[in-house]
C-alpha cells in the first residue's frame, strides 16, 4: 500500500543492502511516507560514492521536514558531486521554506 507507515522498516533494510537495485525508489517511498524513523537510513545514504543516491536521499529527507538534517545537507553542499550539491540545496531551500510556512 502506498504511503503505508508499515513500509518504512523494509524499506530502511532495503537501503542498507548493498545489492539493492532499486535505491531511488526506496528513498521516494520513504520521502512520500513522511516517517521520521527514516531520517537515520537516509542521511546514512548522503554520503554515499555514488551521486544519485546521494541526490535521492536528500530530495527525500526534503520531504520528511526534519529541520534536524539540516547540517548534513548543508555538509554535502560543499561536495564535489555536483548532483549531489544541488538536491542538498534544493531540499535546505524546501525545509526552510517548510518551516517557514509553519511560522
Amino acid at each position: 500500500m502506498i504511503g503505508d507507515p508499515r513500509a518504512v522498516q523494509p524499506l530502511m533494510a532495503m537501503l542498507k543492502d548493498e545489492k539493492c537495485k532499486t535505491w531511488s525508489e526506496c528513498c521516494w517511498s520513504l520521502g512520500h511516507i513522511g516517517d521520521e524513523r527514516a531520517v537515520p537510513a537516509l542521511v546514512e545514504r548522503l554520503s554515499d560514492k555514488e551521486g544519485t543516491m546521494a541526490f535521492h536521499a536528500a530530495f527525500a529527507l526534503a520531504e520528511i521536514r526534519s529541520p534536524s538534517v539540516a547540517p548534513q545537507l548543508e555538509s554535502l553542499l560543499s561536495s564535489k558531486d555536483d548532483l549531489g550539491s544541488f538536491a542538498a540545496a534544493c531540499s535546505l531551500a524546501f525545509i526552510d521554506r517548510r518551516r517557514a510556512c509553519r511560522s
